[in-house]
């Protein structure tokens, strides 16, 4: 949804009003949208299910992904975490590790079938 402002009155106010688009053209941003986050999502799943198992750090993971900058991992992999997605765990401070859930593994498949 794009809005643009419009002179109204003779008083020089402003007024934000919405750009009436076909709904066509909403849903393929809609879906273009849609289709950014899954396929990160598939990459990050299949990133993680690659790792059998094991915990990864998200600077590690963030690395092999090209994640930039490296903080945003932190941010995603949290996101995934509260999603069941990955599970957490921590081993002191600054030392988080995640690794992929069965729920994950769940999503995994399933991304695949659509988009592998």
């Amino acid at each position: 949804m794009q809005y643009k402002s419009r002179l109204i009155g003779h008083n020089g106010l402003f007024r934000a009003e919405r750009e009436v688009r076909p709904l066509h053209e909403e849903r393929a941003v809609s879906d273009k949208k849609m289709n950014r986050y899954n396929e990160l999502k598939l990459q990050v799943l299949a990133l993680f299910a690659s790792a059998q198992g094991e915990w990864l750090g998200p600077n590690e993971a963030a690395e092999k992904l090209d994640f930039f900058p490296a903080r945003s991992a932190w941010t995603y992999f949290k996101r995934l975490w509260k999603f069941g997605l990955l599970e957490r765990r921590s081993r002191g401070r600054g030392t988080l590790e995640y690794k992929i859930s069965d729920l994950g593994r769940t999503r995994l498949r399933w991304l695949l079938s659509q988009w592998g």
